[in-house]
């Protein structure tokens, strides 16, 4: 029995120390080989140990390799970003720069239209770009179908003339009347376009035409009594604004055409009784005393040019600013060198000038018609 237990006693020493013999190159072997010192069998609890020692091992190194690779990308994205906010401050820092070098730039405003075109559109051919305007505004002018009713030409005739451009304005009038020239409203429509363009005769025959067709119809009414106020025949005005007030009591703007057709009637009337007072009282200091008479004669003829030159400055008056341009304009119709020398044959400007001209005689004898006779 002794025997017995001394023989187990050397067993279990012999394998603990083979197990405490193991070196650190035998447990590398042991962990790629998977083969223990001893006989595998004997032992399957340290296997599965170093089996699971192994995969959480590998799993740490994976974690570690991800943690790395990532703490990399976003070490580079913080580079890229701080590379685009200097450029982009470089960039401000360089517009400031030209900024302060070129300074304020100051806007240059014209009255003329083309001439501010001109001047923004700098090196470019204003000629060219002048027709390729009127042109769309031609294009612009058809581009409703043919198949269109007349009530919408007229719409679109009011709607330009409410917007200001009056030529466009009277091209679609024309056209709802060409499709229908008893359109009374067409009619009445295009007088009032024709008195936005300085045109009242043109704008009378419209206003009788539909009178015409309807002879108690209001627009038409007031709008031959406005051509006959352009034209100045103000004691026909007032008779037909007379009319449409009889017809219509509460009507503002036949109030005020009555209104305004008095006062020219008063001013041409009340002036030239005035004058007609002067002239008696004038008469009768002359035969009283004939050495006065004498000497107003002689002083009448000594005083011609200054009565010229009022009568010329009158002109320039009843225009006020306006008086400028008449006379550059009459002098620029002197001017031999206002046609082209390449194209003699073309005389567009000289049209132009002379359209120009005669619409501002005709506003300066509007004008000059409401005023009292002495005054003109």
């Amino acid at each position: 029995m002794q025997s017995e237990g001394s023989q187990e006693k050397n067993g279990v020493k012999s394998l603990v120390d083979k197990r405490l013999n193991i070196s650190r190159e035998a447990e590398l072997l042991q962990s790629f080989v998977r083969v223990n010192v001893d006989d595998p069998d004997e032992h399957p609890e340290v296997e599965n140990r170093l089996e699971a020692h192994l995969q959480k091992q590998k799993v740490e190194a994976a974690l570690e390799k991800l943690e790395e690779e990532k703490a990399r990308r976003q070490s580079q994205m913080a580079e890229t970003l701080k590379a685009q906010t200097i450029v982009e401050e470089i960039k401000k820092k360089g517009k400031r720069r030209r900024k302060r070098k070129e300074g304020p730039k100051h806007e240059e405003l014209y009255c003329d239209k083309d001439r501010a075109a001109a001047v923004n559109m700098g090196s470019k051919d204003i000629k060219q770009s002048l027709k390729m305007k009127r042109k769309q505004d031609r294009s612009k002018a058809l581009q409703i179908p043919e198949e269109a009713e007349p009530s919408t030409f007229l719409a679109w005739g009011n709607y330009e003339m409410n917007k200001g451009d009056l030529k466009i304005a009277l091209d679609f009038i024309s056209k709802a009347l060409e499709l229908n020239p008893t359109e009374k409203t067409a009619l009445v429509a295009r007088s009032k376009c024709y008195i936005l363009l300085g045109q009242p005769a043109k704008a009378l025959e419209d206003a009788e035409m539909a009178l015409n067709i309807d002879k108690h119809f209001l627009k038409a009414i007031y709008q031959k009594a406005e051509s006959l106020y352009y034209l100045g025949n103000f004691e026909y005005s007032l008779m037909y604004f007379h009319r449409g007030l009889h017809i219509r009591p509460d009507h503002e703007q036949f109030k005020l055409g009555v209104h305004k057709a008095q006062k020219a009637i008063e001013n041409a009337i009340g002036g030239s009784s005035v004058f007609s007072s002067r002239k008696e009282t004038k008469s009768s200091e002359s035969s009283t005393n004939p050495s006065t008479n004498r000497t107003g004669t002689s002083n009448s003829t000594k005083r011609v040019t200054p009565v010229s030159r009022a009568k010329s400055s009158k002109g320039s008056r009843l225009l006020r600013e306006l008086g400028v341009d008449k006379d550059y304009l009459d002098n620029l119709l002197k001017n031999p060198n206002i046609r082209c020398k390449f194209k003699e044959d073309d005389d567009t400007i000289v049209k132009n000038v002379q359209e120009t001209v005669e619409y501002l005689n005709a506003r300066q004898e509007f004008w000059r018609q409401q005023l009292p006779p002495n005054l003109r």
